[in-house]
């Protein structure tokens, strides 16, 4: 009793012969797609001002302070809840999703599907959804993500220019690269994608997919919701949350899904991380079955992906370097 439900994450890519990577759930439109994620670095082939002295010190001091290394990650609860909730409305929500700085650089990764499950029961879920995740599950797709360093356009950064302080930078993913290195690689299809259109400083809400072919297809990625751990952290774990509605566009054809996605990144080495990613997905308002589960996930898709940080020489002879190129053609190293 579901309608459209398309999962776009870091790993979540699908696709019905030509249709846009995606993956869509419904009664009513049985076949399969595949689509894109998490964050930015996204089954996997069923398948994106403030004023007054007070407020300025409270958002320039949540960064100024060390966070404590001992405490649980207030993301945790979250991701560890069997049927994750839809985020309801929140001025802690970010602009642009920030990482931890561990996570700078051009990461090799493998991801897998471990599992699919249904919690609010398999009425909710078409059967061909479930056949084809567990068609998925174990294999795995090499594909390249990469974070890089900027100033991002916070309101924590534009106090600190207005008070004559230094704004702070920050590592955040390359989300046009990103989604089209997973949909390519979980498609199998080079050049599959067309075009990725992001602007992180004025839309950083919206993410515009072309794919490549004819009949045209694109998919609208809205974000929001961006959560993550606070980045003075001193710690291994670093988890993130945001929320994203799909809506695909085809030729007399438009289908809008709804979903979270959580992640768990883990610092195995100064070069291996070890990504957990659950998709949650959500029936929307149109859907006959919305209001039997509110605002719960009705399916979540659990992923592994293995990075491995790329390297390069140093032009001097010295220890290899962590280098990433940035949106603008500019190549960070570390």
């Amino acid at each position: 009793m579901m309608s459209a439900l398309q999962i776009p994450s870091a790993q979540m890519l699908a696709h019905t012969h030509a249709a846009p990577p995606s993956i869509a759930w419904s009664l009513r439109h049985r076949r399969r797609r595949r689509t894109l994620p998490c964050t930015a670095l996204l089954s996997r082939r069923e398948l994106a001002s403030s004023a007054g002295a007070g407020t300025a010190f409270l958002l320039l001091s949540q960064h100024a302070r060390a966070a404590d290394p001992a405490a649980a990650s207030p993301l945790e609860a979250v991701f560890n809840q069997a049927a994750p909730a839809y985020p309801g409305p929140s001025f802690s929500y970010q602009r642009v999703l920030q990482y931890a700085p561990w996570l700078f650089g051009e990461w090799s990764c493998r991801s897998a599907l471990q599992s699919f499950d249904a919690p609010k029961g398999q009425r909710f879920v078409p059967a061909s959804a479930i056949a084809a995740a567990k068609a998925d599950e174990g294999k795995a797709v090499p594909f390249t993500v990469r974070f890089y360093q900027t100033l991002p356009d916070s309101a924590a950064n534009k106090l600190r220019v207005t008070l004559g302080s230094v704004p702070e930078s920050a590592v955040v993913a390359d989300r046009a690269f990103n989604i089209k290195s997973l949909t390519e690689a979980t498609l199998g299809k080079p050049g599959a994608v067309e075009s990725v259109a992001y602007d992180q400083r004025d839309s950083p809400d919206r993410v515009t997919v072309v794919y490549a072919g004819t009949p045209p297809q694109k998919a609208e990625l809205y974000l929001s919701a961006l959560r993550g751990d606070d980045t003075t952290r001193e710690s291994d774990l670093f988890y993130t949350a945001e929320c994203t509605r799909q809506v695909s566009i085809g030729v007399a054809r438009e289908a809008v899904s709804d979903y979270q996605i959580l992640c768990r990144f883990e610092r195995k080495g100064p070069d291996d991380v070890l990504l957990t990613q659950r998709v949650a997905v959500y029936l929307t308002p149109q859907d006959p079955a919305y209001f039997d589960v509110a605002n719960a996930a009705v399916g979540v898709y659990t992923y592994t992906i293995n990075m491995r940080r790329n390297k390069a020489e140093s032009p001097d002879g010295g220890p290899r370097l962590a280098c990433v190129e940035t949106p603008k053609e500019v190549v960070q190293c570390i």
